[in-house]
């Protein structure tokens, strides 16, 4: 027993594990270090692309520096670092990492790989990690200026803390999107873009060069960014600086949102979110607000190590920085305290009854316009009719040209020349009854109605998922107008609410191709085909992912995987890749034509997102690439979100496609799911019995 209680040295291996338990506590911990990495190289873009929540995939792509080939050797090994030279040295630290395990601890949990390229050479090498020592030699790989860094089956050999994740897949994605959401806000200056690769979802997404402000209205929503007050002060005497943004009484929601950067370091401090708790109790009786707060602070007054995941730090004066930030916020806060004359509210506000006839009499500030043809918003603000080539009025009376970005007009696809030998992959049961149906044109065409379960069970979640308060709000909505290509009124009742038609347009597209899933028709590109082979080049090109030869050579094998699957892709999506050249496109709905200019990014999508070896994976990844691709046109990048209109056809055009082909497909067999509540896709902007009220002074 003695003998037993004898102190002993770990074993090195032993050791190492347990710090890496330490370190990489979690998926969000592994991104965290990795997106932290790219920003101390100087990157201006990173991608960020997980699977399974990060157990199966964690890949990051970045454009920085790059890491020299003779360092290749050192980098997962433990405290090996080109950021500390000296003890001394953590008094004026400046960058996220210092300490050299990060990816020391990654892999011994994970299978690591990295690429990376520097200026000085004209090719990158790859070297291939496993429990902190390379492998074989790093092999010469052709690749742009950079690093990617891939870590595959997180926590394989530690079975206990595998467990733990079962079934949390979703829950841990959830966090990365937190960490990565909260970075991209505080790094306007760099792209960053965070993607699921399960399903194609695209979470954060922002433009390099961008400002905090643009950032917070892309990731937050417009609710927030309308309320922002910007609160800013410093003191000499302590060399610091604190500048930040939050929101005015006038906005509140469940819970707050609190982002503190401390040096560029994101960092929890209970004591600041506290004192701000506080502060705001005087303002809002319930909900919580948004706040985000970076400190500049001397680096000698902070002590950057104090836990292993370095997300929380110790600075001097922090009762003083409370203090000042407290007197600051609260003098911003109150000088907009008086002009409040609404709260703006998140969430829908309760269907209001309808008033019958049996009941008291409608006053005026209640009366509610119903009537599509009352005037709508251009007419107030929008380009007149002498500087359209058309008016509004005739725009919505006539039908969209026949061509459009060099597609031609529509075609009934022929129901039988397609191939019905091609069935999905896997062993589903398959049933095809033959319906007669006479369209408005007067030709008969068959319509073909199928018996998958992989395909029913994915309208079944559409279904599942609705959000029954917002399918109500646009099944009886009236359209007031629209602000830009992604922004739209609509009046619900006695409520005028702001809807993301974006986002909104993405969910249609997804359900109408699963409704119309082998029957749609198609747009026609016989008289100009595409060449598979250039468009798939000047997708890989617009990705910047590959270049040279290995671009060449990934187009190829692009495009033989494309025409293995034309086939299945012409038969059940009407998608027609014949010989080489791309023929035809499907008509999703009405009349929304894909724009030309994405065709290129779509069909590299589509050859590596879909997911071709499982059946239901294969049908829902279609789908929603097929979705993203016709919602392009609705899809403001970062600062340009509340641009008007331009005053050209163009804008015409999509005004009309707005209004007459998406939110009236909205009214009819739409289900709005319910994470849609969460990216505050409808917002309440006020009760119209507020703005008579204050019309009615006027």
């Amino acid at each position: 027993m003695d003998q037993d209680r004898k102190i002993k040295c770990l074993d090195p291996e032993v050791v190492l594990k347990i710090a890496a338990g330490e370190v990489v506590q979690r998926p969000v911990s592994a991104v965290k270090e990795l997106l932290e990495n790219s920003v101390d190289a100087g990157a201006q873009t990173i991608k960020i692309h997980v699977r399974e929540g990060g157990l199966k995939r964690i890949l990051v792509i970045d454009d920085g520096c790059g890491i020299q080939k003779n360092d290749l050797d050192l980098v997962c090994k433990r405290f090996a670092t080109s950021k500390l030279k000296k003890f001394d040295d953590l008094q004026s630290i400046a960058t996220h990492g210092f300490r050299g395990e990060a990816l020391a601890s990654m892999s011994q949990v994970a299978r690591v790989s990295i690429i990376s390229k520097t200026k000085d050479l004209p090719y990158g090498h790859k070297a291939v990690y496993e429990n902190g020592v390379l492998k074989s030699p790093p092999l010469p790989l052709g690749m742009p200026n950079g690093t990617q860094v891939t870590i595959d089956d997180l926590f394989y050999n530690d079975r206990n803390r595998l467990k733990m994740f079962a079934g949390t897949h979703s829950a841990e994605y959830q966090k990365i999107v937190r960490v990565v959401t909260r970075y991209a806000v505080h790094y306007s200056g760099i792209g960053i873009t965070l993607k699921r690769l399960d399903d194609g979802d695209v979470a954060v997404k922002t433009a390099p060069g961008t400002d905090i402000k643009d950032n917070i209205k892309a990731l937050f929503g417009l609710s927030i960014a309308s309320h922002i007050r910007e609160v800013e002060f410093k003191s000499d005497l302590h060399k610091y600086k604190m500048k930040g943004y939050m929101t005015d009484p006038g906005y509140s929601s469940n819970k707050m949102t609190f982002m503190f950067f401390v040096n560029n370091r994101l960092v929890e401090h209970e004591g600041i979110k506290k004192e701000i708790e506080d502060m705001y109790n005087k303002f809002l009786t319930d909900g919580g607000p948004f706040v985000y707060l970076r400190l500049d602070i001397d680096p000698s007054f902070v002590d950057v190590n104090v836990h292993p995941s370095k997300n929380l730090v110790c600075f001097l004066y922090e009762d003083v920085v409370i203090k000042a930030l407290r007197i600051h916020a609260e003098k911003e806060l109150l000088q907009c305290k008086d002009t409040r004359s609404y709260v703006v509210q998140q969430v829908l506000s309760p269907v209001v009854k309808k008033v019958t006839d049996a009941d008291s009499k409608i006053y005026d500030h209640k009366k509610v316009r119903t009537d599509s043809k009352e005037q709508k918003l251009e007419k107030f603000f929008g380009p007149t009719e002498t500087n359209l080539s058309t008016s509004d009025k005739e725009i919505s009376k006539t039908k969209l040209p026949e061509k459009c970005d060099g597609i031609s007009s529509v075609k009934e696809k022929d129901s039988d020349t397609s191939d019905n030998n091609a069935p999905l992959q896997n062993g589903d049961a398959l049933s095809v009854q033959q319906n007669k149906i006479t369209k408005a044109s007067g030709k008969t065409v068959k319509r073909r109605i199928f018996r998958l379960t992989s395909l029913l069970q994915l309208c079944k979640t559409v279904r599942d998922s609705v959000n029954e308060e917002y399918k109500t709000v646009l099944n009886q909505a009236t359209f007031v107008g629209c602000i830009n290509e992604r922004y739209a009124l609509i009046q619900h009742e006695l409520s005028l609410m702001l809807c993301d038609t974006y986002l909104l347009t993405r969910e249609l597209l997804y359900q109408k191709i699963l409704q119309e899933f082998g029957n749609m028709a198609c747009w026609d590109l016989s008289e100009n085909p595409l060449p598979l082979l250039d468009v798939l080049k000047l997708g890989l090109n617009n990705e910047n992912t590959h270049a040279g030869e290995i671009q060449e050579q990934k187009a190829i094998e692009l495009k033989n995987l494309l025409n293995v699957k034309a086939p299945l892709l012409y038969d059940y999506y009407s998608i027609k890749i014949d010989d080489g050249f791309i023929l035809r496109l499907p008509r999703v709905l009405g009349e929304l034509k894909p724009n030309i200019g994405y065709i290129p990014n779509f069909f590299v999508q589509l050859a590596t997102a879909v997911v071709w070896t499982e059946e239901k994976p294969c049908l829902h990844t279609i789908a929603r690439e097929l979705a993203d691709f016709y919602a392009s046109d609705f899809y403001l990048a970062t600062g340009n979100q509340f641009h008007p209109f331009r005053d050209d056809s163009k804008s015409a055009q999509l005004k009309w496609t707005i209004q007459h082909v998406l939110y009236r497909n909205m009214r009819e067999d739409f289900y709005p799911p319910e994470e849609l509540c969460s990216k505050n896709v409808i917002n309440n902007l006020t009760c119209l019995t507020g703005l008579y009220s204050i019309f009615e002074r006027c």
